[in-house]
C-alpha cells in the first residue's frame, strides 16, 4: 500500500505527450463579455454547460451553439448532466410543481433537439427545513433510457438517500447497504451504471465505495490497508474510478475493472474515465488539472499549444471525457479574466 501522505507532484511519473487541439465552445472569452461553465460531453462531442448563469447551452463538436434552454437558475441543488439521446437535465426553480417549494421539484428533462421538457415528480419524502444545495452531493446522472439518478437528504430518517426517476417520472429509492446510513450518487455512465459511496456515520469518515448495476447495489473492494473510499465515475464499458483513504487522509486514486482494484499514481485524484482507460482529474498539492494514460500522469498545462499560453489562458478544471477521448475543460482568461469552455482533442495522442 502506498503512503497516505500526499507528496509533491515531482515524485509522480509525469511525461511529455501530444499537444492538445483546442475548440472554443461558444467563442473565446475575448469575443464576448460573459463567461461559461462546461459540465458534460456526449459520445458525439456535443457539450453541455451554462452560459453566464442565464440558461443552459449545448455546443456542437465544432464549438457552435446548437441549442439554448430558456433562462433559468443554474445554481439549484442538482448539477445538470447529459446523455447520448439529446436529453439533458435542466433546473427549474420549482416551475413544474409550484405547490412544492423545495428542491425535490427542481429538475426537468430537456430534449435539446426537439425543445421539449418533461417535469420530474416530487420526491416521496420530505427534505430538511432550510435545505440547501451545499448539504448534498451535486452529482446527477441521466442515462440513455431517460432515467435520472441523484441523492438527497430525508428529513424523516436523517439519511441521505439515493433515488432514481424512471421513465414514468416517479422517484423511487435505490437499494441500500444494510449498514449504510448515508448513500451518495457521485457519477455514472449512460447505460445505467451509477457509482457513489455509503457511510455508517453522518460525517462520512467511514465511507465505502459502491455501485448500482442494473439496480443492484454492490460494495467495491478496497486495497489492503485502506479504511474508506468513494467511487466518482464509470465508463461505458463498466470501469470505475474513485479515491481511497487511510483514516481521514486521502491516499490514492483507485481504478476498478473486472472485479479488481488498482491504485493510481500517488497524488493523482481522478474525476472521470472512458472505455480506453483514459482518465482526467487533478494532481499535486495545488490540484493541477491533469490526465492519466498508461500509468503516466500528464499536466494539461504542458500539453496546451504555445499560442494558448501567449494569450494568457489557463485551464482550471477538466469536467468530462467521452469515448473519443475528447476532454471538456473550463479555462480562465481574456481581457476581463473570465471563465470559458473548450473541448480538447489529441491530448492522449492518436485518438
Amino acid at each position: 500500500m502506498k503512503k497516505a501522505v500526499l507528496t509533491l507532484c515531482a515524485l509522480m511519473p509525469i511525461v511529455a505527450a501530444s499537444q492538445c487541439n483546442v475548440t472554443y465552445l461558444g467563442g473565446e472569452v475575448t469575443d464576448h463579455q460573459t463567461g461559461s461553465y462546461p459540465l458534460a460531453v456526449d459520445e458525439n462531442g456535443n457539450s453541455y454547460g451554462n452560459f453566464s448563469y442565464l440558461g443552459m447551452n449545448v455546443w456542437g463538436a465544432d464549438g457552435s451553439t446548437v441549442a439554448v434552454s430558456p433562462p433559468e437558475p443554474t445554481d439549484a441543488a442538482f448539477q445538470p448532466s447529459i446523455n447520448n439521446k439529446k436529453q439533458a437535465i435542466v433546473n427549474s426553480e420549482s416551475w413544474c410543481w409550484p405547490e412544492f417549494r423545495d428542491y425535490s421539484t427542481d429538475m426537468m428533462i430537456w430534449n435539446w433537439e426537439q425543445g421539449t421538457k418533461v417535469c420530474l415528480k416530487p420526491l416521496p419524502f420530505q427534505l430538511p427545513e432550510g435545505f440547501s444545495a451545499t448539504y448534498l452531493s451535486r452529482a446527477t446522472v441521466i442515462d440513455d433510457k431517460g432515467w435520472v439518478y441523484t441523492s438527497v437528504p430525508d428529513r424523516g430518517t436523517l439519511r441521505n438517500r439515493a433515488v432514481v426517476w424512471r421513465d414514468n417520472g416517479v422517484a423511487v429509492e435505490l437499494p441500500v447497504l444494510q449498514s449504510g446510513l448515508q448513500h451518495f450518487v457521485n457519477g455514472g455512465n449512460t447505460s445505467g451504471l451509477v457509482v457513489g459511496q455509503a457511510s455508517t456515520d453522518v460525517r462520512n469518515f467511514r465511507s465505502v465505495p459502491i455501485a448500482w448495476r442494473s439496480g443492484i447495489i454492490e460494495r467495491l473492494p478496497l486495497p489492503e490497508g485502506f479504511t474508506a473510499g468513494r467511487a466518482v465515475s464509470a465508463s461505458s464499458n463498466g470501469d470505475i474510478v474513485g479515491q481511497g483513504y487511510v483514516g481521514r487522509r486521502p491516499s490514492s486514486g483507485l481504478w476498478w475493472s473486472e472485479g479488481k482494484v488498482k491504485e493510481l499514481p500517488l497524488g493523482f485524484t481522478p474525476s472521470h474515465i472512458n472505455r480506453q482507460g483514459h482518465i482526467i482529474g487533478r494532481t499535486g498539492k495545488n490540484w493541477w488539472p491533469a490526465i492519466y494514460k498508461n500509468d503516466k500522469v500528464l499536466l494539461i498545462a504542458k500539453l496546451m499549444p504555445a499560442m494558448w499560453h501567449k494569450k494568457g489562458y489557463q485551464v482550471t478544471l477538466l469536467t468530462d471525457i467521452n469515448d473519443k477521448s475528447e476532454v471538456l475543460a473550463k479555462y480562465r482568461g481574456g481581457p476581463n479574466d473570465l471563465d470559458g469552455s473548450v473541448l480538447l482533442r489529441g491530448c492522449f495522442g492518436n485518438q
